[in-house]
């Protein structure tokens, strides 16, 4: 009965002692990470992505929940994709901070900001279509239109970020950045050209105007309906309703679209002249001060 009292005693002690050595083990892990962390910081702010990269990169072998670690490894890497513009590391960005979303679902702020990364990846893919130069025309707008509407899935997901959140202001923000895509895309895509050339624009390319006209129009009503005092909205607004005069066809809708564009010019002189008088007087307060 001694002799195995006197054994338990001694499993007690062993179990100690390796719960201590794992819990040692735990602290200068971290300890390590938090060095590579803060050696990776300086790397990154010298602009040496590939050195930053290794710090960051040792830090999550060592602590893989270090959240400064996974934001620091996900930039540097967009960093690294925005000097190079190679698809690989754009999707290895994406990914990057793509699993911070996965493993944080609850932190919205972080969640905005990998998603307005993410947005910049595609819309320089898009823009870009990196490694793929020596591909056929028909293919490259294939894959522009692919990381197009990839770029606008993910300003959605902002939006409703924003909308989990309750922060109107970027959820307003978001929605006329998607309004503004699609103007930019019939106009720059399509009707430039014609405008350019003072020509009429032909019935197949207004076809492929249309919906993007409206889809513009759709996203900047929902901005204007969250926050309707910001001028640049009623900018694209009136754009959008340039490019509906250009494809319009009946002499009546055209006068409608017409008035319409008096209406939202109102609205930006509107809104306008309250921006300046709120500069004017935040800065008289500040010279009073």
């Amino acid at each position: 009965m001694i002799l195995n009292k006197k054994k338990y005693s001694m499993s007690l002690v062993v179990l100690a002692v390796v719960a201590l050595t794992m819990s040692g083990c735990g602290v200068v892990n971290t300890l390590r990470a938090k060095d590579n962390l803060n050696e990776g910081v300086r790397e990154f702010n010298k602009g040496k992505y590939d050195l930053a990269r290794a710090k960051f990169e040792r830090a999550l072998e060592l602590s893989p929940d270090m959240i400064n670690a996974q934001k620091f490894h996900a930039r540097t890497l967009n960093a690294q994709f925005d000097t190079t513009l190679k698809k690989g590391l754009g999707m290895e960005t994406i990914e990057a901070f793509e699993k911070m979303i996965r493993e944080h679902p609850d932190d919205y702020k972080m969640i905005d900001e990998s998603l307005a990364f993410i947005t910049k990846v595609y819309e320089k893919m898009a823009e870009n279509t990196p490694d793929e130069e020596n591909q056929s025309p028909e293919y490259l707008e294939k894959v522009r239109d692919d990381y197009r509407q990839k770029q606008r899935d993910t300003l959605l997901r902002r939006a409703e970020n924003a909308n989990k959140s309750g922060d109107k202001e970027i959820e307003a923000a978001v929605y006329h950045a998607l309004g503004a895509s699609y103007w930019n895309e019939s106009y720059y895509t399509h009707s430039e050209r014609y405008v350019r050339y003072n020509r009429p624009i032909t019935p197949d390319v207004a076809e492929k105007m249309r919906p993007l006209v409206l889809k513009g129009h759709e996203y900047i009503q929902k901005s204007i309906q969250i926050k309707a005092d910001q001028p640049d909205v009623w900018i694209f607004e009136r754009l959008l309703l340039y490019e509906d005069l250009k494809i319009e066809t009946d002499p009546a809708r055209k006068k409608e679209i017409e008035a319409r564009i008096k209406d939202v010019s109102a609205s930006y002189d509107k809104y306008r002249l309250q921006q300046q008088q709120q500069a004017e007087k935040s800065g008289a307060t500040d010279t009073s001060k």
